[in-house]
């Protein structure tokens, strides 16, 4: 899942810090959040995956919004069997 034991950590880290929403290491939802710590993707890295910019913060954080009709259905997906849930 993760390449190393660092990324592992950042990503349980950003979990924690935007609970109580789920997280999921994937780029296939209709908002992600892009943690570039050495330079920030280009553009075409971006729309290759059909990514945009929706907002920069510091130290290469990206909040980014996919388009594709994909995302959309994982969303619908999702959605559905959160409200399904029995707590």
């Amino acid at each position: 899942m993760f390449k190393d034991e660092s990324m592992a950590a950042e990503f349980i880290l950003i979990e924690y810090n935007l609970i109580p929403n789920y997280v999921y290491n994937s780029y296939e939802y209709p908002l992600v959040i892009g943690n570039f710590h050495n330079n920030l993707p280009n553009q075409a890295f971006l729309s290759k995956r059909g990514l945009t910019v929706v907002k920069k913060y510091n130290n290469g954080l990206l909040l980014l919004r996919n388009k594709t009709k994909y995302a959309n259905l994982i969303h619908k997906q999702t959605k559905n069997k959160m409200d399904n849930m029995v707590l």
